[in-house]
């Protein structure tokens, strides 16, 4: 017969049911969890910027401004939801349009049936991307957002910056009698750096010095 001691004894010195994982087991798991939770993260912060962005290019017009209240109108590239909602809003009858469009052709496609359904015309003066275009240009443009019949207008490009900007300051003296320099100060505020080529990213922008010819030629000023 057993003894009533020999009972307590063994229970005392039996092995524990569920054992606790050895301590290097657990770091390895934290690192683990730790290794792949970063892509992850910044695989959604990533996802997450591209998703604002595309709905902010599709809410937000690029460098848009109105250069005269309710008549005339500026802006970068737009896509074609984007112009149909301006033209509705603002009553759009002429596009000055100086860049080929930056448009997918099925875009290009949609844009042209939306200007055709609003009977929208549109000017094409293709300039080159830095804005150094023709004197003739700048001289029909400004004769264009002259003739009250075909307003309001829309100037638009690539950035609304250069080629936009050019057009803008053309009209702002020849039409509004702004000094050069006003003008041309008012397209740094549409992103124009007049101290940075597009060609080697040094010294004056080109473009300075060629609105400055052509309002000598067509103002006998250009200070």
């Amino acid at each position: 017969m057993l003894k009533s001691s020999a009972l307590p004894a063994r229970m005392e010195h039996a092995p524990d049911p569920s054992p606790e994982p050895p301590a290097g087991n657990s770091v390895r798991n934290k690192l683990g969890v730790r290794r792949w939770s970063l892509p992850v993260m910044l695989l959604l912060v990533a996802a997450a910027l591209v998703v604002g962005w595309q709905i902010r290019r599709r809410l937000v017009l690029d460098n848009f401004g109105e250069v005269e209240a309710g008549i005339i109108y500026r802006s970068g590239q737009l896509t074609p939801a984007q112009l149909e909602r301006l033209i509705k809003s603002r009553g759009i009858k002429t596009i000055i349009k100086t860049a080929i469009p930056e448009l997918s052709l099925q875009d290009m496609a949609r844009e042209q049936l939306i200007c055709n359904r609003y009977n929208v015309r549109v000017v094409p003066l293709i300039m080159p991307g830095d804005g150094l275009g023709e004197y003739e240009q700048y001289d029909r443009a400004v004769e264009l957002l002259m003739d009250e019949r075909k307003l309001p207008a829309l100037i638009t490009c690539a950035r609304g910056t250069h080629r936009t900007g050019a057009i803008v300051a053309a009209y702002r003296v020849r039409v509004q009698n702004w000094p050069v320099n006003r003008a041309m100060a008012e397209m740094e505020n549409f992103r124009f750096n007049p101290y940075r080529s597009n060609r080697d990213h040094s010294g004056q922008h080109p473009l300075v010095e060629h609105l400055r010819g052509y309002f000598k030629t067509r103002t006998g000023y250009a200070e």
